[in-house]
């Protein structure tokens, strides 16, 4: 005689333990099967949010508010170019400092100008130092010295010891004894 165990039928037993708690298993989950297929269903195309509630979005509603987003940057980024293009030909001759209080409204930068203009002629005045008149425009005259003559070229290929020499021989005020040189008579400062 052997002794052996009888064998188990893992098939009957599998089924026979899922029997047995299988409504105690179906009890517990059946509210979160309900949430979960509240939340899978989709909300009438038609219908309104509700106040209060917010309305799931769209492809065209995403589409819209970056479409919205990129024509911000954009008009941003034109207005900045426009900027920088009027610093640069307008108010080149004066300090960062007054180049940066130009606002960002094109209809502006004209008057903006007028503005920061005097802004700097009045410190200058008040520092005693009279500013060369700027060929150009309105306030062209005799004597007036060209825009060229006063902004530094990048290729301009003199030393700076050289430019330095041109702009105080261009310079008809003398502030005290001059001193003689290969590139002409400088005044002593």
């Amino acid at each position: 005689m052997t002794d052996q165990a009888p064998a188990i039928d893992y098939d009957k037993l599998g089924a026979a333990i899922a029997k047995s708690i299988a409504p105690a298993f179906t009890q517990a989950l059946t509210p979160l099967a309900e949430q979960i297929g509240k939340l899978q269903t989709p909300a009438p195309a038609t219908a309104a949010a509700a106040p209060g509630e917010a309305k799931p979005l769209t492809l065209a509603d995403v589409d819209k508010l970056v479409g919205e987003k990129l024509q911000g940057f954009t008009q941003q980024a034109q207005i900045q170019q426009a900027r920088q293009s009027y610093i640069a030909s307008k108010l080149a001759d004066l300090p960062e400092e007054y180049q940066g209080a130009l606002g960002t409204d094109p209809a502006k930068f004209a008057e903006q100008e007028h503005a920061i203009r005097g802004r700097y002629k009045g410190l200058l005045d008040k520092l005693g130092v009279k500013a060369p008149k700027v060929a150009g425009g309105a306030s062209a005259a005799a004597g007036a010295v060209a825009p060229s003559a006063q902004v530094a070229r990048p290729d301009d290929k003199r030393s700076p010891v050289q430019k330095i020499a041109a702009g105080l021989a261009a310079d008809k005020t003398t502030v005290g004894p001059t001193a003689q040189t290969a590139q002409g008579t400088i005044a002593a400062v």
